[in-house]
């Protein structure tokens, strides 16, 4: 080609010049700490008719999982090169059938692999759109349910609301599981979760909200005391995602169990919130939910 690559498709040939891609095809992540992105490559602009080049560069250290575009009825995907594999390997049939039915190759970290025209079904399923919207939605009416008994209805109506913005919403898609978290999931790939970040900078019923620098004390930052009407709905938070995410072995002692998985590491939270918490969910675990309810109705 003798011009600049635009990005766009001014010939009208149904693909742009160049186009880039990550887990879910025609979609390019723009997170900062990103380190791996799909390029795809038109052929058809420098006098290469029906000729795509997808080239997947990971400089990422794990592998990550790219989406392959749908190519023109009749064309196929073929392995070209990698840096990180046996240059000259062509797809299998078998690896053919494989990519076609999920739409996804796998790059390992540090390399960089060609692919020059495995055609595939594009779908949502990839970014598992429909149920994360419907296990984020089950969670916040759960909540909502929760809040409205103890009289917290402005919180009930406001709760999670954040995670229906694209920062979040995207990420949830992306890395859903289903039994846990995807924030999770995105912190283990990556090493720090975007949409956790963005979560609880907006909702103040997590206890980093309540972080702020420390004031004559031995550490950088510190914990400062969280009201209790933001303790209440924590509470009914974790009720809510116990319920949600272990719907066939939920009891009223699991969210004291998960607090208690991680008590001696949560150095940052203020005693007095620790402490409300705990008693919280310890009555909930010895004397059941409607006495906890009617507990937290009366004193908040």
């Amino acid at each position: 080609m003798q011009e600049e690559l635009k990005g766009v498709d001014y010939r009208a040939l149904g693909y742009p010049d160049l186009s880039y891609h990550g887990a879910q095809a025609w979609y390019a992540p723009c997170e900062r700490n990103l380190r791996h992105l799909g390029m795809m490559y038109c052929g058809d602009y420098g006098k290469q008719e029906k000729e795509f080049l997808f080239v997947a560069y990971n400089l990422h250290w794990m592998p990550h999982e790219f989406a392959l575009p749908n190519l023109p009825k009749g064309s196929v995907w073929k392995f070209v090169a990698s840096t990180s594999r046996q240059e000259g390997k062509v797809f299998t049939e078998e690896e053919v059938k494989t990519a076609k039915q999920k739409g996804r190759v796998k790059s390992c970290g540090g390399a960089v692999e060609n692919y020059s025209n495995i055609n595939r079904k594009a779908g949502n399923s990839v970014m598992h759109i429909w149920a994360h919207f419907k296990t984020i939605t089950s969670h916040k009416l759960l909540v909502m349910r929760y809040c409205f008994k103890i009289g917290l209805y402005r919180q009930g109506l406001l709760h999670d609301l954040s995670k229906y913005s694209w920062t979040e919403f995207s990420v949830g898609c992306r890395y859903y599981q289903g039994n846990r978290s995807p924030n999770n999931a995105e912190r283990e790939d990556t090493g720090l979760s975007t949409s956790w970040i963005h979560h609880y900078g907006r909702n103040k019923h997590h206890f980093e909200h309540w972080v702020d620098y420390g004031v004559d004390c031995d550490t950088v930052i510190q914990g400062v005391p969280m009201p209790r009407k933001y303790i209440a709905e924590m509470v009914m938070d974790r009720i809510s995602a116990s319920r949600v995410y272990n719907p066939g072995t939920y009891t009223d002692q699991a969210p004291l169990a998960y607090f208690l998985k991680s008590r001696d590491r949560l150095w940052f939270v203020h005693e007095k919130t620790n402490e409300d918490l705990e008693f919280l969910l310890r009555m909930l675990a010895e004397k059941g939910e409607k006495e906890t309810l009617r507990y937290i109705k009366k004193y908040i």
